[in-house]
């Protein structure tokens, strides 16, 4: 009866929902977005830490709505993921001393680029011949705003080890095989964004057991724009400074063989889209800025999975954990045991000053968890946080 409501109410959701935009000027091409990922996922190390079901939708993004390279930022440029600093840089130059560019192959003309770099910039990026700065209007909202509904379902044909029934009559994995996520998101044009997410990993009850629904939500509402208010993010988020030495969440490449990948490039304040269990922020976040002068502050809070260490002979306030848990897996009961084990408090603010050749910024950021951590330590793994 539980799943038949809950059936319902999805199609209520669906229906209710603004309809995906059928008069969209192009259908995304995912096998176009694939083979991109593909050509950079090729140029990382295997060590790299990269969540690609955020570079795909990035991708996606720039591919439904052009980036106009004569208007483009050097943020939005960079968030391509396809220029390094120096081809960003060549081309704002270009533009500044040139004038607006006048056909996509006026490119070929710019330094650092070749002619694959231009077939790999073509399906998301244009040229126009007058700016289309998109300002914010409620008015529009519901007419020129795009929702989007996916559902992707997986399951392993053969039978794996873990779902067989013992000699006494027991499996290892409480839940069925399966793999089930669905997302809903809408956008309106760069400024606005809400979407909600859901996930239930292979081996996990599915509103059944100790799990009433998804094992795993994440929802955003995430606003963009150009005055002193220049970005607000409430519920799931990603905050991207400096070289992500004090503070990095969400997409980040590492070693690869381009030398101009060596430097990483904070993007700020992002929404958040996939299902990572726990590289986010959640709570809210904003940026306010004058001129080329920056304050964006953060506060989030939620529960993340433990180790917890049972000692009936130690009394004390705090509970004491072992490890963190990244998994982001809830099978069986000794991992149900350690989710949401403890709390997770991070705060603060980064202060930035951004020109084109020149940025300074600084940050602070105070984290707490709610237990006291006594890991255990080898020489392997001793200074590692």
């Amino acid at each position: 009866m539980q799943n038949k409501w809950t059936l319902i109410g999805l199609f209520i959701f669906v229906f209710l929902a603004k309809p995906i935009d059928a008069q969209r000027k192009k259908e995304i091409n995912q096998a176009l977005l694939e083979d991109q990922i593909m050509a950079i996922a090729e140029s990382l190390e295997e060590d790299s830490d990269v969540d690609f079901t955020t570079l795909f939708d990035a991708l996606s993004e720039y591919y439904t709505n052009p980036i106009d390279l004569n208007t483009a930022s050097e943020d939005e440029l960079h968030q391509l993921y396809i220029l390094n600093d120096f081809q960003v840089l060549s081309l704002l130059d270009h533009i500044e001393k040139h004038g607006s560019l006048e056909s996509i192959f006026e490119l070929q003309a710019i330094n650092g680029f070749d002619v694959e770099l231009i077939r790999m910039l073509l399906p998301f990026v244009k040229v126009s011949a007058q700016a289309e700065y998109q300002k914010f209007s409620f008015s529009e909202l519901w007419n020129k705003g795009n929702s989007d509904l996916f559902i992707r379902y997986q399951q392993v044909v053969e039978q794996q080890q873990g779902y067989v029934l013992d000699e006494n009559g027991k499996k290892d994995y409480l839940g069925n095989p399966g793999r089930f996520y669905t997302r809903y998101r809408y956008k309106y044009k760069k400024n606005l964004s809400f979407g909600i997410t859901a996930e239930k990993d292979p081996g996990e009850e599915f509103f059944s057991g100790s799990q009433k629904g998804f094992d795993f939500y994440s929802a955003h509402l995430s606003y963009k724009g150009k005055g002193f208010l220049r970005g607000l993010s409430i519920g799931d988020y990603h905050v991207q400074f400096g070289q992500g030495l004090a503070l990095w969440s969400g997409l980040s490449f590492g070693k690869s063989a381009y030398v101009m990948n060596v430097k990483k490039r904070g993007m700020g304040l992002r929404p958040y889209t996939s299902v990572d269990e726990n590289l986010f922020m959640r709570g809210a976040a904003a940026v306010l800025g004058v001129g080329a002068l920056e304050l964006t502050t953060f506060y989030s809070s939620k529960y993340i999975d433990a180790n917890l260490i049972s000692d009936d002979s130690l009394a004390l306030d705090e509970p004491i954990i072992s490890s963190f848990q990244q998994s982001g897996f809830h099978r069986n009961e000794g991992e149900l045991i350690d989710k949401d084990a403890i709390k997770e408090t991070h705060y603060g603010s980064n202060l930035s000053y951004k020109k084109r050749r020149f940025q300074v910024g600084l940050s602070a950021i105070k984290t707490n968890y709610q237990a006291d951590l006594q890991r255990s330590l080898q020489l392997y793994n001793q200074f590692v946080f």
